[in-house]
């Protein structure tokens, strides 16, 4: 299961146009060896201080990453009446929660538990799928896929499947219910409560 949160994260690459970058693939390769880099004779200084990891994430992953979107199809049809308030709101949360949840994984990440798959989709997919096969504790095989989206002219990750569980479905049908009950700033409200940087921020 750590292996695989890990891989969650790996959403952390240069995006390029594919007209430019030739093949997605080399989005999730670059972002393993980004990553290596900066834990490298870091890892105890990060264990010590999270906050410092985060802050890593947030320079390396943020930017990389279709928030906005991702945010948009986890909410679904809840993202139609929402207002611009909200939407900011959910969008800032749902990444930090995720990063809070999931940050500290990353130190027991290898570049060799992960092997990229070379992308061989069609070049005009508007949505390709990077498969990826990680390595768990015990050496058995899991498949993490990344569901890229040219964004702008950048290619950012917007879902993580694993084992065939997409993380934007699965996060989708656990703030369903809760929001059909509570209405969607009670979820909001509850998700900043667990991320003390943006609980009793303005808004």
């Amino acid at each position: 299961m750590k292996a695989i949160l890990i891989a969650l994260l790996l959403t952390i690459s240069p995006g390029m146009a594919m007209a430019a970058a030739g093949s997605p693939d080399t989005v999730i390769i670059g972002a393993m060896h980004e990553l290596e880099l900066e834990l490298d004779g870091n890892r105890e200084a990060f264990r010590a201080e999270p906050a410092l990891l985060r802050g890593v994430v947030d320079r390396i992953l943020l930017p990389r990453f279709d928030t906005e979107f991702a945010a948009q199809r986890v909410l679904g049809k809840y993202w139609r009446n929402a207002d611009d308030v909200q939407k900011k709101r959910f969008i800032d949360v749902f990444y930090r929660y995720l990063i809070n949840n999931y940050a500290t994984y990353l130190l027991d990440f290898r570049g060799d538990e992960v092997i990229v798959m070379p992308y061989k989709g069609p070049a005009d997919e508007k949505y390709p799928l990077i498969r990826t096969s990680v390595t768990l504790t015990k050496g058995d095989k899991a498949s993490v896929d990344y569901v890229m989206r040219d964004a702008d002219g950048q290619w950012k990750v917007m879902d993580v499947v694993v084992e065939g569980i997409s993380y934007v479905r699965s996060y989708r049908e656990d703030f369903g219910p809760e929001i059909a009950e509570s209405g969607l700033d009670a979820l909001i409200s509850r998700l900043e409560s667990t991320t003390p940087e943006l609980e009793g921020r303005d808004q």
